[in-house]
C-alpha cells in the first residue's frame, strides 16, 4: 500500500512538472520581441561624408501586433562622427503619415520620430537610414571607433510588442597600407641572322632570344607570314638553350601564316635562358631569278596573365633563295653619267667577283656594309676595284660607290650582292 502511494505522489509531480513547464514555453512563444540591428561601417580614409548606417529590423513572435511608430532616441561620439541626415525613402518608414529626425552636435544626441495610421512595411527589413559625416579625429592613435546608441526606444501604444532588443552600431577607421609597387617589366629581343637557301632545298633559320629570366613567360607564341611563292614553312623545333628544361613546342601551320606556340612541359614554371629559342625550318621553292624576303609580320606573345613582358624588339634578317649558278660581274661607270641609274640589286658572288669599273678619271670611295649595317670595307679607288668572294663571310652584303661628278654633285652607285661558302 505504501508503495503504491509513493508512485501515485510522483506520477503526480511529474504531471504538475508538465504543466508548469508547458504553461513556461506557451508563454515565451506568445511573447513579441523587436529586433533592431544597426550597421558597423569600416572607412579607410577621414575626413569622409555620408557614411551610411542602415538599421535592420525583425519581429520575434506569433501574438498579434500593430507597430505603427516609434520615438528612438540615440547618442553618439560627436567628436569623432556627426548624423548629417535620416532617409525613409525605400524602407519599412516611407509610407508613414509622419516621420522626422534631429541632432544636436553640442550635446551628441540624435532623435528619430515614426508615425503611421497603419502597420509600417513589415516585408522591407530596413527600419531607416542615417547618414554620418567621420571626422579627422577617426585616426587617432589608440581610438580609432566612433560609437552611436540607442538609449531610449518608445512604441506606439497598443503595438503589441512586449520587448525590444537593440544592438547598436559603430563606425571604425582602417588605414590602409599603401599598394606594393608594380613589379618592374621587362624588354626582349628577337633576332635572325641572314640566310641564304639555293633554289628546291631546306635551310633551318634560327629564331635568337635575349634574356627571359625576368620576364616571367611561362606559355608564348611566335607568329610570322611567309612568302609562300618563294617559301614553305616545314616545322619548328625548341633552341638549344631552351631544350634541357623540357620545353614543349606545337605548331598551328596556316597557308600563309604560323603560329609556333611553346612552353616549359610544367607550365606553372617560367622560361629561362638566352640564346637559341627555336629553330624553323624552311623549304625553298623551284625558281630561276635570286629574290630576297624575310619572316613577314614576325609577332611575340607571352600567353600566360602573369607575365612581366613589357616590349619585344625583333631583328629578323634576309632570306635569299638563289635561282640561278653565280657569275662574275662587271659593272661599268660611263663618264658623265650619274651613277644613280646604274643600281644593281641580289648580285652573287660564290665562287666569283665583282668588278667595279670606271671610264671616269674622278676618285671615288667603294664601302661595304653588312646586313646589320657594320661598315666592313673602305676603300679609295680610281679606275676599278674588285670585290672576290674570298674577303668576306657568307651573308648579305651593300656595296656603295661614291664619286664626285663633274657638277660637283656626288653620284652613288649601289649594288647589294650575297656571298655563299
Amino acid at each position: 500500500m505504501v508503495s503504491s502511494m509513493k508512485f501515485f505522489r510522483f506520477a503526480l509531480k511529474a504531471l504538475l512538472g508538465v504543466f508548469i513547464l508547458s504553461n513556461t514555453v506557451s508563454y515565451a512563444q506568445q511573447k513579441n520581441i523587436l529586433h533592431l540591428r544597426f550597421d558597423t561601417v569600416i572607412v579607410y580614409s577621414v575626413p569622409k561624408g555620408d557614411v551610411v548606417m542602415n538599421c535592420w529590423y525583425s519581429i520575434e513572435g506569433t501574438k498579434p501586433h500593430d507597430f505603427r511608430g516609434f520615438d528612438l532616441r540615440y547618442i553618439y561620439e560627436a567628436y569623432q562622427i556627426a548624423p548629417t541626415n535620416v532617409f525613409f525613402d525605400g524602407t519599412a518608414c516611407e509610407n508613414a503619415g509622419f516621420h522626422t529626425s534631429s541632432q544636436d552636435a553640442s550635446t551628441g544626441n540624435g532623435r528619430v520620430e515614426v508615425l503611421s495610421s497603419s502597420e509600417l512595411d513589415l516585408t522591407n527589413p530596413l527600419l531607416f537610414s542615417i547618414a554620418f559625416q567621420a571626422k579627422s579625429a577617426l585616426n587617432t592613435k589608440g581610438d580609432t571607433v566612433g560609437m552611436m546608441e540607442v538609449f531610449r526606444f518608445d512604441l506606439n501604444l497598443d503595438s503589441g510588442i512586449d520587448s525590444v532588443e537593440i544592438q547598436n552600431g559603430w563606425i571604425k577607421y582602417v588605414k590602409v597600407p599603401p599598394p606594393p609597387p608594380p613589379e618592374k617589366k621587362r624588354a626582349i629581343a628577337l633576332s635572325s641572322d641572314s640566310t641564304a637557301i639555293a633554289s628546291d632545298s631546306v635551310v633551318w633559320l634560327t629564331v635568337q632570344t635575349s634574356e627571359l629570366d625576368s620576364a616571367r613567360i611561362k606559355r608564348g607564341v611566335f607568329t610570322f607570314n611567309v612568302d609562300t611563292s618563294l617559301l614553305q614553312f616545314d616545322t619548328a623545333i625548341v633552341g638549344k638553350v631552351l631544350s634541357d628544361i623540357g620545353e614543349k613546342v606545337t605548331v598551328d601551320n596556316k597557308i600563309t601564316f604560323v603560329n609556333v606556340f611553346y612552353s616549359n612541359t610544367d607550365t606553372s614554371k617560367a622560361l629561362n635562358g638566352a640564346g637559341e629559342l627555336l629553330k624553323l625550318r624552311f623549304t625553298a621553292k623551284k625558281r630561276t631569278d635570286t629574290v630576297c624576303t624575310t619572316l613577314i609580320k614576325p609577332l611575340f606573345f607571352a600567353l600566360n596573365a602573369d607575365n612581366l613582358l613589357d616590349s619585344v624588339r625583333y631583328q629578323i634578317a634576309a632570306i635569299c633563295v638563289l635561282g640561278k649558278k653565280p657569275v662574275d660581274t662587271r659593272i661599268s661607270d660611263p663618264e658623265g653619267k650619274d651613277l644613280q641609274e646604274f643600281s644593281i640589286s641580289n648580285t652573287i658572288i660564290a665562287d666569283g667577283s665583282i668588278e667595279f669599273h670606271s671610264e671616269s678619271e674622278i676618285p671615288g670611295i667603294l664601302k661595304v656594309y653588312d646586313a646589320l649595317g657594320r661598315c666592313v670595307l673602305e676603300q679609295r679607288i680610281l679606275k676599278s676595284v674588285t670585290l672576290s668572294h674570298s674577303a668576306f663571310a657568307s651573308g648579305m652584303y651593300k656595296a656603295v660607290l661614291t664619286k664626285a661628278n663633274g657638277k660637283g654633285r656626288m653620284g652613288d652607285l649601289a649594288i647589294r650582292f650575297i656571298v655563299l661558302r
